[in-house]
């Protein structure tokens, strides 16, 4: 017998992007830098018409943050963008706990914290730090979790890190 397959594609792509930020005392000299590469991100949006959330949170697990977002959900029809991940990125500011933990903030902002972030949609998880990460969690494992409770119905999950070299780490423009 024939087999039909179907398939549902998005006239618009669309991408969940979660931006997570070292918040140590180490990191503050990026800030300047972080604050103004949104401008690219959402240049590239606009052109390409993408359908996007944009959440940001810090490494601090055991703070009282755990995952949580930082600032509203960004997306192509926030008014000033650029204000308020400029705003979000203060609030997160650069007094956070020394110990990195991206893996596990990552983990509990996705599969804990924050519902409704994720949509049917790819996920774009992007790492900033001047520190190598001191998760319990590894990378396997939360690559395990997210596939474990987005299956992959969801599409694809595109992880990048921006951590710099050792032993100064990040480098500023």
């Amino acid at each position: 017998a024939p087999t039909t397959m179907t398939f549902e594609q998005h006239p618009t792509p669309i991408a969940d992007v979660l931006v997570v930020i070292d918040n140590s005392g180490s990191m503050a000299d990026e800030a300047p830098a972080l604050e103004t590469q949104i401008e690219s991100f959402l240049a590239y949006a606009s052109a390409s018409r993408l359908d996007f959330h944009l959440g940001l949170i810090s490494m601090d697990v055991g703070s009282g943050r755990d995952g949580a977002l930082v600032g509203p959900v960004i997306n192509s029809s926030t008014p000033d963008a650029e204000g308020v991940w400029r705003a979000a990125i203060a609030a997160i500011g650069y007094d956070g706990g020394p110990t990195e933990q991206g893996f596990e903030a990552s983990r509990l902002a996705l599969l804990e914290r924050n519902p409704g972030f994720l949509r049917s949609a790819g996920l774009g998880i992007i790492y900033v730090s001047d520190e190598d990460d001191q998760s319990a969690l590894s990378f396997g494992d939360l690559a395990d979790a997210l596939d474990r409770d987005r299956g992959t119905a969801y599409g694809s999950v595109v992880v990048n890190a921006i951590v710099g070299p050792r032993p100064n780490g990040c480098q500023g423009p």
